[in-house]
């Protein structure tokens, strides 16, 4: 119904907005919430996890990797309701559960189809996923190596386990290939494949993803090859340039590459996986740019002269930086990397095991997981503005000392930190209440 307000012809709705105060929803919110339902977090049974202090519930539209909604749920106040507008994509949900170091215990996560006036009750059991890998404990180049992979439904507050039948599993291999990188484990939450250590590299390191309807985890294991090549052997070149993917089986010929080695192209869009490493010259500068469908692999290069990632990136699969050394601070100029080919939510940005590398400070950067794990000498870690992960995890830095996170990744993302004794976590603790 029209009416006037003040002099101006105005809906209700538009009355209402003018005298609408909520702490939870803004006046232009409301046009949205004409059609509505309410989703109810009641998570009492996540929040009796053994060492639980809180409960922290995410919400995202559909496949965004951003989560609008955050709340925090206590034993003493565990039932928080929130009405959202209907959305045809539909939400989706994950509680974590949390200790008093904001190390996560366990989660669930669940789609959630709202209906005009109905309601939606979150009230799970939370659990977590137990990855065991058996893979041998050293490989040799060019010898097929059996990988099994084995995944259990743990439900710590009941204290039972079960296989986890049908869970989608994605394995990637550093320095080797996999026979079937995707696929699901059977009855008995098994999932094998084999994998082909490739000659040159020191070690082989398999990453394992692990998918299911209410929620996944990581794991990876690194093992020493036997028929790894000196560094930098293979034919010496200067100044390469790979400008097109006929021209990428070059990489694996060479060896040191004194100049420059660049993978960069006008508009390219690089559909295979992108594997650099080994050029070990110092001083060689390697530049990248172009769209990376399937990802892009940055191993065990030496020196990287004032950055290797100066352009705009975009990726749909894996950024994997590994064992780089002789640089401070490989990611300087590594600016808007994100990942809008692929509504999977296994994209991860991963920087391992990078003994010299001190300082690494990120761009603006969108995908599911960031790993941060064994750079034994990094001090400071900085991630861009702008960001966002659903899960952030840092593990085995025993010399980080300053973390710099973005105020919206605190409060969204779920974040791990183990091994890093120096970094003031109460601090970070404290910026995420703030938030």
């Amino acid at each position: 119904m029209a009416g006037v307000f003040g002099g101006t012809p105005l809906t209700d709705l538009q009355v209402f907005q003018r005298l609408f105060d909520d702490p939870d929803y803004a006046r232009q919110d409301l046009p949205q919430l004409v059609e509505s339902g309410d989703i109810e977090f009641n998570p009492v049974a996540c929040l009796a996890v053994p060492g639980a202090a809180q409960v922290r519930a995410l919400l995202r539209r559909g496949e965004e990797e951003t989560s609008f909604r955050v709340l925090d749920l206590t034993s003493a106040a565990p039932r928080k309701v929130r009405t959202e507008a209907l959305f045809a994509g539909g939400y989706r949900a994950r509680l974590s559960v949390r200790n008093a170091q904001n190390e996560e215990l366990a989660f669930h996560e669940q789609q959630v189809i709202l209906r005009p006036g109905a309601d939606v009750r979150i009230e799970p059991e939370c659990f977590r996923l137990d990855v065991d890998v058996i893979f041998p404990e050293a490989v040799s180049s060019g010898v097929l190596q059996p990988l099994r992979i084995k995944v259990t439904r743990v439900r710590p507050r009941l204290d039972l386990r079960d296989p986890a039948a049908n869970a989608d599993v994605t394995v990637t291999v550093i320095g080797g290939t996999v026979a079937n990188a995707f696929g699901v484990t059977n009855a008995v939450g098994e999932f094998n494949t084999m994998v082909m250590p490739a000659s040159g590299p020191p070690s082989v390191t398999v990453i394992i993803e692990v998918d299911t309807e209410n929620g996944g985890t990581a794991t990876r294991v690194t093992r020493s090859n036997a028929g790894a090549l000196p560094c930098g052997a293979g034919v010496s070149a200067t100044n390469v340039n790979i400008r097109n993917e006929a021209q990428l089986s070059e990489l694996t010929s060479l060896g040191r590459v004194a100049g420059q080695l660049s993978v960069r192209g006008s508009n390219v869009d690089w559909t295979q996986f992108v594997d650099l490493r080994r050029f070990c010259e110092a001083g060689t500068n390697v530049v990248v740019s172009g769209t990376f469908r399937n990802g892009l692999r940055l191993d065990g290069i030496e020196s990287v002269g004032t950055g290797p990632l100066n352009d705009v990136i975009n990726f749909g699969g894996y950024l994997l930086l590994s064992t780089i050394r002789g640089v401070e601070d490989i990611l300087r100029k590594m600016v808007d990397l994100f990942s809008p080919l692929t509504p999977r939510r296994t994209t991860s940005v991963a920087l391992l095991d990078n003994p010299a590398l001190t300082t690494a400070t990120f761009g603006k950067i969108t995908a599911r997981i960031l790993r941060v794990e064994n750079n034994v000498a990094l001090r400071t870690l900085t991630l861009g503005a702008g960001s966002t992960f659903l899960e952030i995890r840092i593990t085995g830095n025993p010399s980080l000392e300053r973390l710099e996170l973005p105020c919206g990744m605190v409060a969204t993302s779920s974040i791990t930190i183990r091994g890093s004794p120096r970094l003031n976590v109460a601090a970070l603790q404290a910026k995420s209440a703030e938030c």
